[in-house]
């Protein structure tokens, strides 16, 4: 069980991250 949560919690900050890189590129293009 523990381990699903750390694996779901790894997924959402990935995908937190990658949100990110792409904000942070969408603003340096401007």
């Amino acid at each position: 069980m523990a381990d699903r949560l750390g694996a779901q919690a790894q997924e959402i900050d990935d995908r937190e991250k990658q949100i990110i890189s792409e904000k942070e590129t969408i603003e340096g293009n401007f």
